[in-house]
């Protein structure tokens, strides 16, 4: 295999503060890298932090909902209805690290 076919990749063993959030970007000069992280059993992609999931993701903040109500007091049909920002989390599963299964080769 020539050198050229494959990515480099550097490893770092970090120490982390289970209360915070994991970060998931690291500038290293003016490069911007995503962090993936190995032997993370329990990520919640909702905050960031190790030992629960999403499901039960106690720092999650539910937006209200409330009945949008017109001059006339008839509830507003929801398709006329602002849509809220639903901006994406920055934690997903491309934080993790999953083992890749080996190929075998003939040869």
């Amino acid at each position: 295999m020539t050198t050229g076919s494959r990515g480099s990749y550097d490893r770092l063993c970090i120490q982390v503060d289970l209360d915070k959030p994991l970060i998931d970007i690291i500038k290293i000069g003016s490069l911007k890298q995503r962090v993936m992280y190995k032997g993370i059993s329990s990520l919640c992609f909702c905050c960031g932090r190790i030992g629960h999931k999403k499901d039960n993701c106690s720092y999650q903040v539910l937006p209200k909902v409330a009945e949008t109500v017109r001059v006339d007091n008839t509830p507003t049909p929801s398709n006329e209805r602002k849509a809220e920002d639903t901006s994406e989390s920055n934690y997903g599963s491309w934080m993790i690290i999953t083992k890749r299964k080996n190929s075998v080769r003939n040869g």
